[in-house]
């Protein structure tokens, strides 16, 4: 069939022209209204496809002129377009238009309405060859049935309709081979309950029933389908009513594919999926167990390290100092590797949970410093921040996340420094944020190396394998510092040194808070001489290494439990004044026993302070909404620790 296309947006009238076109008829193509005119004029086009808004002459002009000329009677004439406003319709059929169709245009959809407007077409020539005489309209007849069969045997899609009680009045070829007949005279006159899928029969025909009782089309659903075979398929089924030329109702009339390969295709994908998901979940629970496994002797090896620096018995550990500061240092570096490892893992996993919250950059950094100072001295290092510069500066951050970010810069600063170089932290406030520069006095790097200096594993030392490190931190530093809404930059001088720096949302915090928490830590250093602790650990050797700490803090009475039976009956008789609680015990874990000590009376006034060797953020963030006033992590950092039961003593 010759069809007239008239259509000025190249994307749509390229896929009206495949659609027609592979439904076997020829197309001419236009683009504007006098175009479609002349075309009109000078062919012979039973179907005209045209859009409404054309440049020069609008569709709906370039329709009245067909119309009034003498071959306008025998045109089928399409309009499809964007317009949806009350009235539009009428105007469309006012001006002469068979069928009207808005965009954008579903295929499924259009194909269906091809269907009907080439049926129309049909039967208008049937109505044609009937006026010329009986016998010549049963021979147009019988090949305008033949053409118009031609024609959905051709379609890719399986076409069917039926009448009001939903009984087959036709289909194409496609169709009868599915339904397991050679021919679709063989299909017209049953139902489906006669056909091969009669188990889906009532569900088909609830579907005619609703899409002819709605008068509204049910497109692109699934449904099932057995095969002659004894097999089910999965089906792509689209339905609108049939209508004869005067709009009544005559049935319904529907079109099909077969989407079988493609939905397995997809539950393959969902089942690879799962797959991933379980493996990425077991690999996310061996780095817990690792990460457990490993701080639990580190926090003896560091914890009793530090114990023994420390000590005032200087002739006995005279000879020993150094050996325990090559302890101290590489226990230290071990567990900076092993956080840089679980945190890129949680990075690449999409696992890192945060809590963003105010977070006062003077007291990180202090905590920064007491961590990596004794690294500075023995590296001869002159190793200071100004604190003027942070005074009252609050950013909004993860502290755990901030401080792990600060310590790799510091740590960096410190190890690619020259003998007798130096370490200086400074601030500078921006609009609404806070930049956290550290500057080194250190070789410096080239301005060809800046640009893979945050990719992971990147090492651009002349040697790399005399400088600690696994050439993850600064890429586990960027993405942290992105993932909190800060941005982080380096400027370096080869020579000269470098400079690190991050930047933070900022706000202040007023000079009354600072001073209330300068007093609570001045009373909690005068209370904690005083107290009572409590450690419930079901480890001996963390119990002896707190005990050891606690014993040189003056007059702290420590009271020790290896079980939480025995650590509950110690609380409510003895009244400490701080409890330190283990996660991991066995029986009962630690966040029952703490909500036991909430639920007694004689004891949910005493604070309780977690120690844990699992250091997730998001268990550290379930530990304190479950009421721990601190949670530490193994291994444990001496000054850190006494500073926290200090604080909380003082309370």
């Amino acid at each position: 069939m010759d069809v007239l296309l008239v259509e000025d947006d190249p994307e749509m009238r390229g896929l009206l022209q495949a659609v027609l076109e592979h439904r076997g008829h020829t197309v001419t193509a236009v683009a504007d209204g006098e175009s479609g005119w002349k075309s009109y004029q000078s062919g012979d086009f039973p179907m005209v496809v045209l859009d409404w808004l054309l440049p020069g002459m609008d569709g709906l002009e370039v329709c009245r002129r067909m119309r009034g000329g003498p071959k306008g009677p025998d045109s089928l004439i399409l309009v499809i377009t964007v317009r949806t406003q009350p009235g539009d319709l009428e105007q469309v059929l006012a001006a002469g238009a068979d069928e009207y169709l808005t965009k954008p245009v579903d295929p499924a959809l259009l194909n269906i309405r091809f269907t009907i407007a080439e049926q129309r077409v049909f039967s208008l020539a049937q109505k044609r060859a009937a006026e010329a005489g009986h016998q010549a309209a049963e021979a147009s007849n019988g090949r305008t049935q033949s053409m118009l069969q031609q024609v959905l045997d051709t379609i890719p899609a399986r076409v069917f309709w039926k009448d009001r009680d939903s009984r087959y009045l036709g289909c194409n070829r496609r169709f009868a081979k599915d339904a397991g007949r050679e021919d679709p005279s063989e299909v017209v006159g049953k139902t489906d309950y006669e056909l091969c899928w009669a188990e889906q029969a009532p569900l088909y025909i609830a579907d005619d029933h609703a899409v002819m009782e709605s008068g509204l089309p049910k497109v692109s659903y699934e449904e099932p389908q057995h095969t002659p075979d004894g097999k089910t398929i999965c089906l792509e089924t689209s339905k609108i009513p049939l209508t004869d030329g005067h709009g009544h109702l005559i049935g319904v009339l529907g079109t099909y594919q077969d989407i079988t390969e493609r939905k397995w295709r997809e539950s393959e994908l969902i089942l690879a999926k799962e797959l991933a998901e379980k493996a990425n979940q077991a690999k996310s629970a061996f780095l817990a167990r690792m990460s457990h496994e490993l701080r639990t002797p580190l926090n003896s090896i560091i914890g009793f390290a530090q114990l023994m620096e420390i000590s005032r018995d200087e002739e006995t550990m005279a000879a020993h100092r150094d050996d325990l500061k090559t302890i101290i240092r590489s226990g230290w570096h071990l567990l900076r590797i092993i956080e840089d490892l679980l945190s890129l893992s949680a990075i690449e996993a999409r696992k890192v949970v945060l809590n963003i919250e105010n977070v006062a950059v003077a007291d990180c950094l202090r905590d920064c410093f007491g961590l990596l100072a004794p690294l500075a001295r023995e590296a001869g290092l002159q190793f200071s921040f100004l604190d003027a510069g942070f005074d009252g500066i609050s950013v909004r951050a993860d502290p755990f996340r901030l401080k792990q970010v600060l310590i790799n810069l510091l740590a960096n600063a410190i190890k690619y420094n020259r003998e007798g170089g130096k370490v200086t932290v400074s601030g500078l406030p921006t609009a609404g944020r806070f930049r956290i520069l550290v500057v080194d006095s250190g070789p410096g790097i080239a301005q060809n190396d800046l640009a893979f200096l945050f990719q992971p594993f990147s090492r651009l030392v002349e040697r790399p394998y005399t400088v600690q490190g696994a050439g993850i931190g600064l890429s586990v530093a960027k993405q942290l510092t992105e993932l909190m809404g800060g941005t982080i930059g380096v400027e370096s001088v080869a020579g000269v040194g470098s400079t690190f720096w991050i930047e933070m949302p900022a706000l202040r915090v007023p000079d009354a808070a600072r001073g209330r928490e300068q007093r609570r830590d001045d009373r909690s250093a005068s209370t904690a001489r005083k107290a009572t602790l409590l450690y419930i650990e079901d480890n001996p050797d963390h119990v002896t290494l707190v005990k050891a700490i606690i014993a040189r803090t003056g007059q702290l009475r420590f009271l020790g439990a290896h079980t939480p039976k025995l650590g509950l009956d110690l609380a409510r008789t003895q009244q400490p004044n701080l409890i330190l609680l283990d996660i991991c015990l066995p029986g009962m874990n630690g966040y029952e026993v703490l909500k036991l000590l909430q639920e007694d009376t004689r004891t949910r006034h005493i604070p309780v302070m977690a120690i844990s060797a699992s250091a997730d953020p998001a268990e550290m963030e379930k530990g304190l909404r479950a009421g721990f006033r601190r949670y530490l992590t193994k291994p444990l950092d001496v000054v850190e620790f006494r500073k926290a039961v200090e604080e909380l003593l003082g309370d």
